[in-house]
């Protein structure tokens, strides 16, 4: 039977004291002997609000799946037993086990809101690791932050070892098996962080070969820009090979393409080997451009914001109107012209 980080003593004076022991049905036990990475998952807030989080019971099932892995659960406490804690010196400790946080492998904080971000000082000073990540040595957990606020993470940048961004299904067994390669040679925390951001480096060089702006499009060599389609969120991807023998090029005709191939797959599927379909395609694409510039001079000639701009020689002003004529252009070109 294992035992419970708190004695009945503090149990009996806290607040909701269910919120500390754990045993809840389908909460996952592991002999720490046999496993080879320790991660507390951790809500920064009270066990009420984080235990209802999605996205921790989707990563908690993930990684307990594995048995190479045992992931516990981890929560901010109450102010009343947080003031105990200090008080009697008790470390913050994991659900299921009952350990205290700083022997384990990983620490991951899921950064769901700003108003958290206090919390976490407050889970990391409980637990005993350094705020400060500089700080921190080879006892100490790997503390990762995840969740939508790591899109700014700034903020919180000397607190955390890493930080992950987008969906935890996707790379954590990659993470995890990093880990355990530099464990295994005895390498040390510096190697392994110098060796997860080396892989990211890589990462982020393939997506800039794969996807770039659209300030980055004009300066791709004009034979290559029929190659590539505009996404919804303003970068432009490479067309399938496959579709690039079917349909002709040209930037309108991949967002018809698109349009079609997200709208009525079946339709575009049927369609896509027909010579009508590209016949028609190829004088969308002419006459779209064509629109696109007439547009665009009108607006030109019609903003006195753009004349100010040009007659003072203000260079970057201009080319900023040009690219927001050219938004509205298109726009105005889909609505009329290449969705109907």
């Amino acid at each position: 039977m294992r035992k419970l980080a708190l004695n009945d003593e503090i149990l009996l004076k806290i607040e909701k004291p269910a919120r500390y022991i754990g045993g809840e049905y389908n909460s996952v036990m592991k002999d720490p002997e046999k496993v080879d990475v320790r991660f507390a998952m951790c809500f920064p807030d009270v066990y009420e609000i984080g235990m209802s989080h999605l996205g921790i019971q989707i990563l908690y099932d993930m990684f307990n799946r594995r048995d190479d892995v045992w992931c516990e659960r981890v929560y901010s406490p109450w102010t009343d037993l947080d003031q105990i804690m200090r008080e009697r010196k008790i470390p913050l400790f994991a659900l299921e086990s009952q350990d205290p946080v700083k022997e384990f492998d990983f620490l991951g904080i899921t950064l769901q809101y700003e108003m958290c971000y206090t919390n976490i000082l407050q889970v990391l000073d409980l637990s005993g690791i350094p705020l400060a990540a500089e700080e921190r040595t080879d006892e100490d957990p790997i503390v990762i932050g995840g969740g939508p606020c790591t899109y700014n993470p700034e903020p919180l940048a000397e607190f955390f070892d890493l930080f992950y961004m987008g969906e935890g299904e996707t790379v954590y067994d990659e993470l995890l098996d990093a880990y355990k390669e530099n464990k295994k040679r005895g390498g040390t925390r510096k190697e392994f962080l110098e060796m997860v951001a080396e892989s990211e480096r890589q990462s982020a060089e393939e997506k800039e070969i794969l996807g770039f702006t659209e300030a980055e499009f004009d300066i791709v060599p004009e034979e290559m820009r029929e190659n590539y389609y505009k996404t919804a969120l303003g970068y432009w991807k490479p067309i399938p090979e496959e579709l690039l023998q079917e349909i002709p090029h040209g930037k309108y005709v991949t967002m018809r393409r698109n349009y079609l191939l997200n709208q009525d797959p079946k339709k575009f599927i049927w369609l896509k080997n027909s010579d009508q379909l590209n016949k028609h395609l190829t004088a969308v694409n002419l006459q779209a451009h064509e629109m696109e510039d007439m547009i665009v001079e009108k607006l030109k000639e019609n903003s006195p914001e753009y004349k100010e701009a040009e007659n003072r020689g203000d260079y970057l002003k201009t080319v900023q109107l040009q690219n927001s004529f050219l938004k509205t252009a298109e726009e105005e070109i889909l609505t009329e012209l290449i969705y109907k």
